[in-house]
């Protein structure tokens, strides 16, 4: 299992508590800017996927709003294209404060909090609403307070929607379609513990490599979302998107805790603020984008298929031992409880 080491801050405390008065006070800011005490600031937030995924990944809509409600006083530089580096490297950045802001996967997270596996659990989520409501509710409460005292502060923002399976090869059209095939993942354990228990030989590797692996055949494919499939043009190495929507892509703000205390209480607000009107105005989007993503990918000659029901729940079951590994990994109780918010949502 991949470690990230983490750095103790002498600041866990004052993290936990300015995230609760941003919470608390920061979704409605105060009256008017004139009162806020906003100063300036300088920025760096980097991301690792390319720069026109700022429009899906909910930058560019944070960005617009942080100018917006600071006045321009906060301003944030954007780093696309895994330029300061990928997950891993970004993430130990953010603790050590030489970058500010980074958006990326909750998966990439369970190096540093364990209990986010829980949201990378296969088939756990039907659709897009349930999604939402078990990371804004408790359980996903009960991942970000852990977060904070790691040094990194973080909130929900977007997401990219379900993965599915694209490849050179074939189709997956049935279960057993998916035997042998070379898929890269993301480096976690429960990612490759799932395409080896459905019968393909997991490549963990950091998506800065994945399109030059794909186009020399080093792998035959990837498990993906139609949103980044499509802006890394995947078509162009690619045959086949098989929609298996066998995990859930969720995308979180993370800040440095450092540059958090560097915050005051109303410019802490601001950004929480921001951060959730953009959450809000791209879950609206997330179908649109979806529908818009797949178009392109069929547009540029790939074939693009739904695994019939049936076959869908062929590959649960297969998947079932890998859930119930992690289910002790993350601990028994949060995953009962998640089951218990989902099961309320499906009444």
């Amino acid at each position: 299992m991949m470690v990230i080491r983490t750095q103790k801050t002498s600041s866990t405390r004052s993290i936990l508590k300015g995230i609760a008065a941003a919470l608390s006070c920061g979704l409605v800011l105060v009256a008017s800017h004139a009162q806020a005490q906003i100063r300036e600031h300088k920025v760096k937030l980097s991301f690792v996927t390319a720069a026109d995924t700022g429009a899906l990944n909910g930058v560019d809509k944070f960005v617009e709003l942080v100018k917006q409600k600071s006045g321009g006083k906060i301003e944030i530089k954007v780093f696309p294209n895994g330029t300061l580096g990928g997950d891993v490297q970004l993430i130990s950045s953010l603790q050590g404060g030489t970058i500010d802001m980074s958006v990326m996967g909750t998966n990439a997270l369970v190096g540093v909090v364990k209990e986010f596996g829980l949201l990378d659990f296969p088939f756990l989520l039907d659709n897009d609403k349930e999604a939402s409501s078990l990371i804004d509710g408790p359980v996903g409460k009960q991942m970000f307070d852990k977060l904070a005292a790691k040094g990194v502060v973080g909130m929900p923002i977007s997401a990219f929607g379900f993965r599915h399976l694209h490849n050179s090869k074939r189709p997956i059209n049935k279960a057993d379609d998916v035997q042998g095939l070379k898929l890269r993942v993301i480096q976690s354990p429960v990612y490759v513990d799932l395409m080896g228990a459905l019968g393909a030989n997991p490549v963990a590797m950091s998506f800065t490599e994945v399109y030059n692996a794909m186009e020399q055949k080093a792998i035959d494919g990837m498990t993906n979302t139609a949103l980044i499939a499509s802006s890394m043009k995947a078509y162009e190495v690619q045959k086949y998107m098989s929609l298996t929507a066998h995990m859930y892509n969720y995308i979180v703000l993370l800040v440095s805790g450092k540059s958090w205390d560097r915050f005051n209480a109303d410019e802490r607000a601001l950004i929480t603020q921001a951060a959730t009107e953009a959450k809000e105005f791209q879950r609206k989007k997330i179908p649109e984008y979806t529908s818009q993503a797949l178009a392109v990918l069929a547009k540029n000659g790939m074939v693009v298929n739904d695994v019939p029901p049936a076959e869908r729940a062929k590959l649960r079951e297969k998947a079932k031992p890998v859930v119930d590994k992690y289910a002790g990994v993350v601990g028994e109780a949060l995953v009962k409880e998640a089951h218990t918010e989902l099961a309320k949502l499906r009444k």
